[in-house]
């Protein structure tokens, strides 16, 4: 049962206008129903929809195709789950998940589906697992094995996070069909090939349902570590298994999950071997096939193309779409200041932002008023500006945080940084001088909580010079200020507690122990003047622990050296190279 990232239901009440015009229509190339005419249809009949009746028309129809059936009433197992039917007033969220099951339920064949025999879809509101009734029994899908009715149900409030609701669908999906195909409870394929990958040593934990308790067990954010695809995954075979089928098949996870495994062994060999299992159930959908599932024109994301999106209560606009574009390009959103997203940004019921590959997210404003109202940052995702994620920040492996407009401050309760730090440095007051991380502590995440205030675990740390500004020896620079009482996790990649290393020039050391006796501060030990003239205002540089940067280009540190001081002010005003545009 999947609730990854759920938040306190009373409290999460958001006016939301969806629009669903930017949805491409589909076209001619796809795999499993995609090119069919139903589908397409399906999914113009559902954007065109006025009531939960016309919704429940498409559906029939679309689900026909797999000889199933739509049902947006209560599920009839009340001596397991607690659902409520949907009313009118469930129109946008229903027209949301309509949307997004059928461009990820399109991506299956007839065959597919019916080798799990599962015969009917339920949409509703307000799903429980019993016996409890409060927020820690809720749940975004569960799954029942009735005589009579086999079914999958999913909660449509779950549908404002675009693309967690994708990976849902798929994830809930996997339990049903490995608990049909196999026989198995919990629900799993092949154990012991899949377990025999796993690191050496590794135990799974108590199951998916200990990542909901408070604190948590379970480690936060994508690809945490080697072999596991999410933290969640760690939590139990079936919960590994079911994680690493939905990032096959949601396209937004399946980009993440293709960076990922060409450097991890132990994942790649769980990804062949579902591969090879799902072919065994049905030889057409092999490699190829996948592969043309996610490069489909017609499939899964809106188009964007303005280079800057502008998000400002009442958060009017394309819903999630408009916050969760994929594969479409480079995105920049923009959360100006002065602007309080109480429940996280208009999106609804997880109150969390994904940054994406080749999106930048200026966070000027504030996200709060939830308990995941946070920003996770994915492989090639930038996030900058000035404002506040409340309970955390997310960098995952290959995402970026640059702080400021060159320069600048972000805060938040917890930072967990396994991507790239970009530093800059153009001054001696933190802010308006150089980049800073302004960590409180406090509450995090309660769903994946047990947060560390600051965890470097897998981080690196660029630095870079900005506005002509040339330190000091002794000179410090604050990037992180930790105000909790944690200590600081981990070091940043090769920069162990007082070591140096020389970027632009400029050698510093660093300490993750200073100031309060848990910041982390760099300190000025050496420059070299002719160096970081030739430097001043390029693109960030990776620390450099053995060689000073440029020093293998005489002829450019020369000219620099002896350029005039004019030359040297127009050339250091360059502001700060951004990745992500």
């Amino acid at each position: 049962m999947k609730t990854k990232g759920l938040g306190v239901a009373a409290a999460l009440t958001v006016g939301l206008v969806f629009a669903f015009t930017n949805h491409k229509a589909l076209a001619a190339g796809g795999v499993g129903t995609q090119d069919s005419a139903t589908t397409q249809t399906a999914i113009t009949d559902i954007q065109n929809a006025t009531t939960l009746a016309g919704l429940d028309t498409a559906m029939q129809s679309f689900l026909g195709q797999y000889s199933m059936t739509y049902s947006t009433a209560s599920v009839p197992d009340t001596s397991t789950f607690s659902t409520t039917a949907l009313t009118a007033g469930d129109f946008q969220e229903a027209q949301s998940f309509d949307i997004e099951l059928v461009q990820e339920w399109s991506k299956y064949t007839p065959a597919w589906v019916a080798a799990s025999q599962v015969q009917t879809i339920y949409a509703v509101t307000n799903l429980h697992v019993l016996p409890l009734s409060d927020a820690s029994s809720k749940r975004c899908a569960s799954y029942g094995q009735g005589t009579s009715n086999k079914y999958v149900l999913y909660d449509v409030n779950c549908s404002n996070n675009d693309i967690y609701m994708r990976e849902v669908i798929h994830h809930e999906y996997a339990h049903y069909l490995f608990e049909t195909e196999n026989g198995t409870v919990p629900p799993s394929f092949d154990a012991a090939t899949w377990t025999s990958y796993n690191p050496n040593g590794f135990s799974y934990g108590n199951g998916g349902a200990s990542c909901y308790t408070v604190p948590s067990p379970c480690l936060i954010g994508d690809h945490p570590t080697s072999g596991f695809v999410t933290g969640y995954a760690m939590s139990s075979l079936a919960e590994d298994e079911a994680e690493t089928y939905a990032y096959v098949f949601a396209s937004y996870n399946n980009q993440n999950l293709n960076g990922w495994i060409p450097g991890d062994t132990v994942l790649n060999n769980k990804v062949n071997l579902l591969k090879t299992y799902i072919a065994s159930v049905d030889a057409t959908i092999d490699s190829t096939y996948i592969s043309t599932m996610h490069t489909y024109a017609g499939t899964n994301y809106s188009s964007q193309t303005a280079s800057v999106i502008n998000i400002a209560p009442p958060f009017a606009g394309p819903g999630t779409e408009y916050l969760n574009p994929d594969g479409d390009g480079s995105l920049i959103w923009n959360i100006p200041a002065g602007t309080t997203g109480t429940d996280g940004i208009g999106i609804g019921l997880f109150g969390k932002i994904n940054v994406g590959p080749t999106q930048t997210l200026y966070l000027d404003g504030s996200i709060s008023g939830t308990s995941n109202a946070g920003v996770e940052v994915g492989q090639n995702g930038t996030l900058k500006g000035n404002g506040t994620a409340e309970r955390y920040i997310d960098v995952d492996d290959g995402g970026i945080i640059a702080p400021g407009h060159s320069p600048g401050c972000l805060t938040t309760n917890n930072l967990l940084e396994s991507g790239t730090y970009q530093a800059e440095i153009g001054g001696i007051t933190p802010c308006s001088g150089y980049d800073q991380v302004i960590v409180n502590g406090g509450p995090g995440n309660p769903v994946t909580g047990g947060l560390t205030a600051v965890d470097l675990t897998g981080g690196t740390l660029n630095t870079s010079l900005s506005n002509g500004f040339i330190p000091s020896v002794g000179q410090t620079f604050t990037i992180i200020d930790n105000k909790s009482t944690d200590p600081v996790t981990a070091t940043f990649a090769g920069l162990a507690e007082g070591s140096t290393f020389t970027s632009q020039g400029v050698t510093y050391s660093i300490t993750y122990k200073g100031g309060t006796g848990n910041d982390v501060v760099l300190t000025v030990t050496n420059v070299n003047a002719a160096v970081v003239a030739a430097a001043a205002g390029k693109a960030p540089g990776t620390p450099n622990t053995g060689f000073q940067l440029l020093m293998a280009r005489p002829v450019l540190t020369l000219g620099a050296a002896t350029t005039s001081a004019l030359m040297i002010l127009y050339v250091s005003r360059r502001v700060k190279y951004m990745a992500s545009h």
